[in-house]
């Protein structure tokens, strides 16, 4: 009999744990100071004030369209539309030093990728494994 009890007590201090566990979850996601942002978002001063969005593809032609101009704050999404996977960083290649808010590294078949661009100024970047598919943002 003790040996049952014992196991009861077990099981509902587990099952407890598991509740006040998944309630701490719950709330730190109605918490918006605690949500945690994709890369780039998180440099946005202020969220409100975000641009349009446009949507770059990696084809087997290269990145279509290859050059863009976006307003201040525009997201970006890189779409991989290829079967292989692709690998987007900035220039200069291999280095990748001059833009790091758009080292995204690989992105597998059918992913994406996304960034915020809060400074005016001109974006170029690459494929890291296919360096002559190139592209460019012009950020006004």
């Amino acid at each position: 009999m003790n040996k049952l009890l014992i196991a009861a007590i077990i099981i509902i201090a587990i099952i407890g744990g598991f509740v006040l566990m998944g309630g701490k979850k719950t709330q730190t996601q109605n918490n918006p100071s605690q949500v945690t942002l994709p890369p780039g978002l998180k440099d946005i001063p202020n969220p409100t004030q975000i641009g349009e969005t446009v949507i770059v593809n990696e084809t087997d032609a290269g990145f279509e369209p290859d050059s863009i101009t976006v307003k201040l704050n525009s997201r970006i999404n890189w779409v991989n539309k290829t079967d292989k996977t692709i690998s987007i960083n900035s220039d200069d290649h291999p280095t990748h030093k001059l833009y790091p808010k758009i080292n995204f590294g690989e992105v597998q078949s059918g992913g994406s990728v996304s960034t915020i661009l809060d400074k005016a100024g001109t974006y170029t970047y690459h494929d890291h494994y296919i360096p002559t598919r190139t592209g460019k943002i012009v950020v006004e």
